[in-house]
């Protein structure tokens, strides 16, 4: 009840942006349906897709939550898509009077990080293969926290979109597909 005056609720499209880098930050965002796509552009053009979060997830909470500043990521939907915002300053205060929204934020970014080490373990050292499997078995662990499946796992996300993540090409990608199947590791309906 002490949340509904403060969020507002959007929908977006598949493939709409819900800010870019270097827009104000203004708010923090909740998941509440979809996916959606966290990434960086590079100077050169290209980018590099540093999460994909779903329901339940939080956007936005990597800034100061004390002063005004710039998204550094671009937040894109995958998937037709809601989300809740709430004004920082705001956020904060409720931090402050509700113990289980600061547990579950002090959660999410805890997976958040661990997410984030094993992304630069893979990056760094693992095949491309290794680093697919890892991505279906991350995608699998996500799944079962929401009360999913672990093994009929949904990829909204393209190929391309896995390879700006797993920082590959889309032909290794597709490759690696491949050669779990042929593993008899995946299966593909």
């Amino acid at each position: 009840a002490k949340f509904r005056p403060m969020v507002h609720g959007e929908k977006l499209a598949a493939r709409e942006a819900l800010f870019r880098e270097g827009e104000p930050a203004e708010f923090v965002y909740t998941v509440t349906s979809g996916q959606l796509s966290l990434s960086r552009s590079l100077a050169d053009g290209r980018r590099q897709i540093i999460d994909f979060v779903g329901p339940g997830d939080f956007i936005g909470l990597g800034l100061s939550l004390d002063r005004p500043g710039n998204h550094t990521l671009t937040a894109e939907a995958i998937t037709e898509a809601r989300v809740c915002s709430v004004p920082r300053n705001s956020f904060r205060a409720l931090m402050a009077t509700e113990p289980a929204l600061t547990h579950r934020a002090l959660e999410f970014a805890a997976q958040r990080i661990g997410r984030a080490q094993e992304q630069q373990l893979s990056l760094g050292r693992k095949t491309a293969a290794e680093r697919v499997a890892g991505f279906l078995l991350t995608l699998s662990d996500r799944a079962v926290a929401r009360g999913a499946s672990a093994t009929n796992l949904s990829l909204p996300m393209t190929r391309a979109e896995i390879a700006d993540h797993l920082g590959l090409t889309l032909e290794t990608v597709s490759r690696a597909f491949s050669r779990l199947r042929q593993l008899a590791l995946i299966v593909q309906d």
